[in-house]
């Protein structure tokens, strides 16, 4: 009796892990047709789906092919950035206020929220990190000193500011125009 119920509950951990395991593809296939393109499906994979550690890859850096990526797979982010760009930024704007934590880590700190993770597509999307608009150089040269002092806490804490967020959401909307 206890050798099966170890083997029941082996197979069912395993496909419990297989499950758990499926690639972007199989994921969305799981929607219909009609959905799969739809940005908060594809969205909700990029960061609440598939786990992934950022390394300094959140910033654009026009000298790195693997940076305009992000971290997610060159197929997610294609799905993802192949959308009309002024879409796109309406779209990553909304996403500015929310604090939820996302399965993408910030190396060596915490996870992402998803107002983080909008405003590093919107800098790979536009090609201009956040520390590069005038109102907010100062964040540039600044040196991260702990844990909470370091340029993740920075964004967020600027993000947490209305009138902060209202300021970056209009400079990546100024973006657009040029």
């Amino acid at each position: 009796m206890i050798k099966i119920f170890l083997v029941l509950s082996f197979v069912s951990a395993s496909i419990g892990m297989e499950a758990k395991c499926t690639n972007q593809d199989s994921i969305i296939k799981e929607y219909p047709s009609q959905e799969k393109d739809s940005l908060e499906i594809l969205w909700n994979i990029m960061v609440f789906e598939n786990g992934r550690c950022l390394g300094g890859q959140q910033y654009f850096n026009p000298n790195s092919v693997k940076h305009t990526r992000l971290v997610f797979s060159e197929k997610e982010w294609l799905n993802f950035s192949n959308h009309d760009k002024e879409e796109l930024t309406d779209f990553l704007i909304l996403k500015l206020a929310d604090t939820a934590a996302t399965k993408i880590h910030t190396c060596p700190f915490g996870s992402a929220t998803v107002g983080e993770m909008a405003i590093y597509c919107l800098q790979h999307l536009h090609k201009t990190n956040w520390q590069d608009f005038k109102d907010f150089k100062e964040y540039k040269k600044r040196e991260a000193t702990s844990s909470t002092d370091n340029a993740q806490y920075w964004i967020q804490n600027i993000l947490a500011d209305e009138i902060k967020r209202e300021k970056l959401a209009e400079l990546y909307r100024n973006e657009m125009k040029k």
